[in-house]
């Protein structure tokens, strides 16, 4: 079955659970910071912060030395981050739909829920809404989750098939490979696994409220640094050439663009209309 109509499920499967039918879930809070990380908030890039209020779309890329971002939600939910990893939050919905929590694009994630409102997605695995705690590795080829806590469903993108993993188990996809459900992690990935991801952290949301905290903005980023954002599937890019429409008057950015247009097409009728600054179309 395609993918699409299994996204269409998982959003079926997420208004059962009796989440309200919104177009964007509500805007996370981070709350602990080990290490550097940076922000993409609309056009802007900021550093990453504890205090600041992320809203949906905003593109988290910690650096391979972080050890850990936390992020927390109103409702008890909680999203931890580890080295070297790439999410966006609240990606786009189908029409009338929830907001998943967060797409993992690469690196690992611990998704924690008090109740199953909503569910997250990533390359080769959806998650229905969980209630307890899910921790993935996300790789080029494969993924890896880990039902730490709590029953959770997920959805095989690739064969469309469902599984429900019971507390403890493991289920792995990998690129033209059947998916295994596995009844525990294997040992390297245990040793793998963030340090941080070990600990039962406080929650600190609260802790927060009516403080005011100033972003700290960063140089734009290059090409290079957005390009895995920029190749990722269509539905996760397809506002990026009205976000970041500036960066084309940036000659290298839209030189990089130009000369990998077959992997983002979205921007060509945009690159036709906007030369870079100084040249003539």
């Amino acid at each position: 079955m395609p993918a699409m109509l299994w996204r269409r499920l998982l959003v079926l499967l997420m208004c059962c659970c009796g989440v309200p039918a919104i177009a964007e879930g509500p805007a996370a809070r981070l709350t602990l910071i080990d290490g550097a990380a940076m922000l993409h908030i609309g056009a802007r890039t900021v550093k990453a912060a504890q205090g600041l209020v992320l809203p949906g779309g905003t593109l988290i890329d910690t650096e391979p030395q972080c050890q850990l971002v936390r992020l927390e939600w109103a409702d008890g939910s909680a999203l931890d981050l580890g080295p070297d990893t790439h999410v966006m939050l609240a990606p786009p919905a189908a029409a009338g739909g929830v907001a998943p929590a967060f797409y993992l694009l690469r690196g690992w994630a611990k998704f924690s829920s008090p109740a199953p409102r909503r569910g997250w997605l990533s390359p080769l695995l959806d998650a229905a809404p969980v209630n307890g705690v899910a921790v993935v590795l996300v790789e080029p080829a494969v993924t890896h989750l880990f039902a730490e806590a709590g029953e959770q469903l997920v959805i095989d993108r690739a064969g469309g098939r469902r599984r429900t993993l019971q507390p403890g188990e493991l289920v792995r996809a990998a690129v033209g490979r059947p998916v295994e459900v596995m009844p525990k992690p294997s040992a390297a990935l245990l040793a793998s696994m963030p340090r941080a991801f070990r600990d039962t952290l406080p929650h600190r949301f609260d802790s927060f409220k009516g403080r005011e905290v100033a972003t700290v903005p960063l140089p734009a980023p290059s090409y290079a640094v957005l390009q895995p954002w920029l190749v990722a599937e269509p539905t996760l890019r397809r506002d990026f050439p009205a976000r970041f429409s500036a960066r084309l008057a940036e000659r290298d950015f839209h030189a990089a663009l130009a000369a990998n247009l077959r992997q983002h097409p979205e921007w060509a009728p945009l690159l036709s209309a906007a030369p870079p600054h100084g040249e003539k179309k």
